[in-house]
């Protein structure tokens, strides 16, 4: 039997975010035994683990940057989730970030995010993840692969990631439709090649990958997804996806 971890705060954050994940993974993922620890020594009998989403905001020291919007951070909280993923790293077995979680693995690698995003209207959403928008993936990842060039995905965040850590590669993105598709083109190599600037209003990073780990993410929240949400991203293909990865 697979064993699958969930690294995440016990009692659990203001929105149920482990609780959520936990559920998930007991619907899309029958006969997967579930453990919520935060105790790298566990990841040793496990088969992958799940950062989950969430509050706090990750602690912007991690990438050196004063706190300019980033909301209750926890440092101890970051540290053992850090702790986590450098045991997971060691063993080499698969990790799947999400929202905050996902922004975590970014920083872990030498990434960096945007503090309070400039189009909070669109992406902070509804209390539960229920507002949707449009995602353009990548042609040749992953998430292109599970979903086709374009998907509908949830929101509830305020950060996102900033510069992109070397070790990813950009799988997913959200553009403004005002966007052209030259400007589109542009967004991307920027993204990928880890620029500095902040392109909120016009775009976000909504997937990544490791380029030679195990380790995928994702802002949205694909345990908040309705499996029969009309032209939404059935959250079934990535939990399969993750569990099967190697």
């Amino acid at each position: 039997m697979k064993r699958i971890l969930i690294a995440g705060p016990q009692p659990d954050d203001a929105f149920g975010s482990v609780r959520a994940v936990s559920d998930a993974v007991l619907r899309f993922l029958p006969g997967v035994e579930r453990l919520i620890s935060l105790n790298p020594e566990e990841l040793d009998s496990c088969d992958g683990m799940i950062l989950p989403g969430g509050v706090p905001d990750v602690d912007p020291a991690l990438y050196a940057e004063e706190n300019q919007g980033s909301r209750g951070v926890n440092p101890a909280l970051d540290q053992a989730q850090l702790r986590m993923l450098d045991r997971a790293v060691e063993l080499a077995i698969p990790v799947l970030g999400i929202c905050r979680g996902y922004q975590l693995m970014n920083v872990h690698f030498g990434g960096s995010l945007v503090q309070d995003g400039k189009t909070n209207g669109i992406h902070r959403g509804g209390a539960r993840g229920e507002d949707l928008h449009g995602a353009y993936s990548l042609p040749g990842t992953w998430l292109e692969r599970l979903y086709g060039p374009k998907t509908v995905v949830n929101t509830l965040h305020h950060q996102s990631i900033k510069r992109l850590a070397p070790e990813f590669a950009l799988c997913q993105v959200w553009f403004d439709d005002a966007v052209s598709p030259e400007r589109r083109r542009f967004l991307c190599a920027e993204l990928s090649r880890g620029s500095e600037e902040d392109y909120t209003e016009e775009c976000t990073v909504e997937g990544i990958c490791h380029r030679s780990l195990p380790l995928i993410g994702v802002q949205w929240h694909p345990e908040l997804l309705s499996p029969d949400g009309k032209g939404t991203a059935e959250p079934e293909k990535l939990f399969l996806y993750f569990a099967g990865l190697k």
